[in-house]
């Protein structure tokens, strides 16, 4: 499988009367699940959507949470064991004006 013309791992278009006016470009999400968690199930997504005073759509920094296998030591017992621990990633935003709003 090649993916080299894949720009991004998750696009988000924002729509005004039907018609697409920019489009946000989130990057990092696939690299970080392939090298850094493989074993984690799919991580969920958290994009902050919010209205300004002026009523203009302001995206946030959109987060993905891994549940990760982490080993812990007991120094006391010099035992190791396994807990789930949630990790945040940040991805990274490119946003892609595709006209004016009608």
């Amino acid at each position: 499988l090649n993916l080299k013309l894949v720009r991004s791992d998750l696009r988000i278009t924002l729509l005004e009367n039907g018609r697409a006016i920019e489009e946000h470009l989130m990057k990092g999400l696939y690299k970080v699940y392939q090298y850094k968690y493989p074993d984690s199930p799919a991580p969920n997504i958290t994009l902050p959507i919010q209205l300004d005073a002026n009523g203009v759509v302001v995206f946030g920094k959109a987060q993905a949470t891994f549940q990760a296998i982490e080993r812990v030591e007991d120094a006391r017992t010099q035992m190791t064991s396994q807990k789930m621990v949630s990790k945040k990633v940040s991805l990274d935003d490119t946003v892609v004006y595709k006209g004016a709003a009608p």
